[in-house]
C-alpha cells in the first residue's frame, strides 16, 4: 500500500471541479497530493491536470503527458 494510482487521485480531483467551497478545499488537497509526489510542479499545475482530465478525449493520451502538459501550461501562465 505503499504506491497510490494517479489516475485515481485525477478521478477524484474531477468531482471536485465545482464552485462550493467543500469542492475547492478538497481540490487543492488533492492537487498538492500531486505536488508532494512530484507529479506536477505546483497546485495550478495539478488543477489544470484536472481540468485536462474531465475532457472526454483525455483518456485517449497517457497520465504522463496529460501531467506534462498541466506542468507547461502552469508554467506558461506565471
Amino acid at each position: 500500500m505503499s504506491t497510490i494510482n494517479i489516475d485515481v487521485v485525477l478521478d477524484r480531483g474531477v468531482k471536485y471541479l465545482g464552485n462550493h467551497p467543500d469542492d475547492l478545499s478538497k481540490r487543492i488537497a488533492l492537487a498538492l497530493l500531486l505536488v508532494d509526489a512530484r507529479c506536477v510542479r505546483t497546485v495550478e499545475a495539478g488543477i489544470l491536470a484536472f481540468r485536462l482530465w474531465a475532457l472526454p478525449e483525455a483518456k485517449t493520451h497517457t497520465i504522463e503527458a496529460i501531467l506534462g502538459l498541466a506542468n507547461e501550461k502552469a508554467k506558461s501562465n506565471d
